[in-house]
C-alpha cells in the first residue's frame, strides 16, 4: 500500500508526537545521572525509529520545528510556505526576519517576476561607481 507524501504540517504534527513521548520517557527516568539521561535518550530515539521511521537527527529536528514555530501567529503561513527542510533553517531567525522570507512566497506568480525585476534592479544600481551601463558591467566583470 502506498503512503500518502507527508506535507508540513503532517511533519508538525509529528514534532508534537515525539515531544510528548520525550516528554514521558524524560518524567518516567529519573535522570539523576549521565547513564540514566542517556538511556532514556536511547529509549526515546528507539521510539521514534520504530513509529515514525524517522532517525534521531531528523525525530530533532522535528522538534526543535514544532517548539519554535507551533506558538507563532504566522504558524499556518509558515506551514504553507515552506518544507520541512527549510523551516530547520529558519528555526534559529527571528519571527521579523522569518516574516520577509514568508511574504515573497504567497506572491502570484506575476508579482514574483516584478519583486525580481526590481531586486534584479536593486542590484544593478548597486554595481561600483562609473561602470556604467549594463554591457559595460558585463564585460567589466567578465574581464575582471
Amino acid at each position: 500500500m502506498l503512503e500518502k507524501k507527508r506535507n508540513t504540517s503532517d511533519w508538525m504534527e509529528i514534532g508534537r508526537e515525539l515531544l510528548a513521548h520525550k516528554k514521558q520517557v524524560l518524567a518516567a527516568y529519573a535522570v539523576d545521572s549521565t547513564g540514566r539521561e542517556k538511556r532514556a535518550a536511547q529509549l526515546f530515539y528507539s521510539f521514534a525509529e520504530l513509529t515514525h521511521k524517522t532517525k534521531k537527527s531528523t525525530a530533532r529536528h522535528l522538534i526543535r520545528n514544532y517548539e519554535r514555530f507551533e506558538a507563532s501567529s504566522m504558524k499556518d503561513d509558515h506551514e504553507r510556505a515552506f518544507t520541512t527542510n527549510e523551516l530547520t533553517i529558519l528555526a534559529a531567525r527571528t519571527d521579523d526576519e522569518v516574516a520577509e522570507f514568508v511574504e515573497p512566497r504567497n506572491l502570484t506568480p506575476e508579482e514574483n517576476d516584478a519583486l525580481s525585476l526590481a531586486l534584479a534592479q536593486k542590484e544593478l544600481f548597486q554595481l561600483p561607481r562609473g561602470i556604467g551601463n549594463c554591457a559595460h558591467a558585463v564585460s567589466y566583470y567578465a574581464v575582471g
